[in-house]
């Protein structure tokens, strides 16, 4: 073999390696995506869910307040701190 034979087939064993190594971390960074993105929608979900119940509680205390009913207010809904 030529005195530079060794040093090709090392930069190749190198390139190839590189690469591979590079897919790989491409297709789990793609699927770590996904999973953060599935994550995300659901706190999304849930904080609407929140917000919604928050909206609900505020009209039963303005009822409240509008029909003059005194102390004590409404209680908080069972699962509005979930």
């Amino acid at each position: 073999m030529s005195d530079w034979a060794p040093s090709v087939l090392t930069a190749v064993g190198v390139a190839v390696t590189f690469a591979l190594g590079f897919l790989t971390w491409i297709s789990t960074r793609k699927t770590s995506d996904r999973d953060r993105i599935t994550k995300l929608e659901a706190r999304s979900d849930k904080q609407d869910d929140r917000n919604l119940k928050w909206q609900n509680y505020s009209g039963t205390l303005r009822a409240h307040i509008n029909d003059e009913k005194g102390p004590p207010a409404p209680p908080f809904p069972d699962d509005l701190f979930d």
